[in-house]
């Protein structure tokens, strides 16, 4: 998945409400619709567009799909059913409620750029990303709670979630990066058959696991696997194609960007503090603003044929090697039953401990598991996802065994 999970804030005003709008129109106009930058305007005009999203319900472990109209989303964001327009559960009026979270399936440039060279790896990175898709809803359904009662004291497990999907081709600065955005509704149905509010702590918490799913299926993924092999590409170590990597900087527009604001942020905050280095959170809060200044707006209006071509030229450009046919090479995979168990569980171990840092080296089963995850993904294994859930849960209870716990009962996996 490799992205954030962003909240999305009721806000004074509706804000909020607008805010998504505005986005999701942003997504819908990817498809070639004209719309006005105003926040006003977006919002009128997805009253009266017949634009849709796509909605996926999961309900108890079942995926179902259907289109919703810009006004139906209005609707959905603001905790009602978007066809009946009726209410789920107590509406929360606080500015500081979420309306949803925000979830990107975001993977290394260099896989849009295989894409954007090879119509066939197109079609198998969108499969991938499919796959991927129906992993985290279930995911999240299974593994998020809701919080209800006087001041949320009743967790209770969930039997279904709603999440929209908005399909991005490229990014704001026209740079080749296929990405799509998962927002998952806050107002969710408990196993007592009541609508309440998503515990969206335990989300944010979970977001670790549903990243690592992320880089496991880019790098074990048999179809995407092979699609790669079959126009010659590799992933590197990284998890980049280590034959398109070396492209991606110099045709990112975006990323020099926000290089530049980091760059010139960190400078203008050590000048101002006698010369000091920035601490991790000043670091983290320079990189928000440094993604924030000079944000570009998507275009109105974009010829996609003509797009690619200029794509096309500057890779060429680049380099004239990366625009021509590779000959096929065989796919090399590690056996799932040669791996030793045992270092992959100290793998996950350290790599939850690393992630611990601001947390005091404490780490949550959630992060042992998200461990695992990443470290059986660098094992150059090449099988379908569910093959390696046994696995998967035999590394992450030898790691679970491994390290010492600090409740004495069986503590939820947050």
């Amino acid at each position: 998945m490799q992205g954030g999970l962003e909240r999305w804030k009721r806000g004074v005003d509706s804000r909020g409400v607008r805010q998504a709008i505005a986005y999701a129109l942003e997504g819908v106009c990817d498809a070639h619709l004209h719309h006005s930058p105003s926040v006003d305007a977006l919002e009128a005009y997805g009253a009266a567009s017949n634009s849709t999203v796509s909605r996926f319900i999961v309900a108890n472990g079942v995926i179902s799909s259907d289109e919703v109209t810009a006004g139906g989303l209005r609707v959905w964001l603001t905790g009602h059913d978007p066809v009946t327009g009726e209410a789920r559960g107590q509406q929360r009026l606080s500015p500081d409620a979420d309306l949803l979270l925000d979830g990107t399936l975001n993977h290394p440039k260099s896989y849009s750029t295989a894409a954007l060279l090879h119509p066939e790896s197109a079609i198998e990175f969108e499969a991938l990303q499919d796959r991927l898709r129906e992993r985290v809803l279930l995911t999240w359904q299974t593994e998020l709670n809701a919080r209800r009662g006087h001041g949320g004291l009743i967790r209770e497990e969930l039997t279904r979630i709603e999440v929209v999907e908005l399909q991005h081709r490229r990014s704001r600065a026209l740079d080749p990066h296929i990405h799509r955005h998962l927002w998952l509704n806050s107002k969710v149905l408990g196993a007592g058959g009541k609508w309440s509010n998503l515990d969206s702590r335990v989300a944010m918490k979970l977001h670790t696991v549903v990243n690592a799913e992320g880089e496991l299926a880019a790098r074990t993924d048999p179809g995407w696997i092979a699609a790669l092999a079959r126009h010659g590409y590799r992933l590197n170590d990284a998890g980049e194609i280590a034959e398109l990597a070396g492209a991606v900087r110099p045709v990112s527009r975006r990323s020099a960007q926000i290089e530049g604001n980091r760059a010139r942020l960190i400078a203008e905050w050590s000048a101002a503090h006698g010369g000091s280095t920035p601490s991790v959170e000043v670091l983290q809060q320079i990189d928000r603003r440094a993604w924030a200044v000079s944000r570009p707006n998507k275009p109105a209006d974009l010829d996609e044929a003509s797009w690619e071509a200029q794509v096309r030229h500057e890779l060429a450009t680049i380099d004239p090697c990366l625009t021509r046919p590779r000959a096929p090479i065989p796919v090399a995979a590690t056996d799932l039953h040669a791996l030793d168990l045992d270092l992959l569980a100290a793998q996950a171990i350290v790599d939850a401990d690393e992630r611990s840092t601001s947390c005091g080296g404490r780490f949550s089963i959630f992060d042992i598991r998200a461990g695992v995850i990443r470290a059986l993904s660098r094992t150059s294994v090449v099988a379908e996802r569910d093959r390696l859930d046994g696995a998967i849960a035999e590394i992450t209870e030898r790691a679970t065994g491994a390290v010492y716990r600090l409740l004495a009962n069986d503590p939820p996996a947050h």
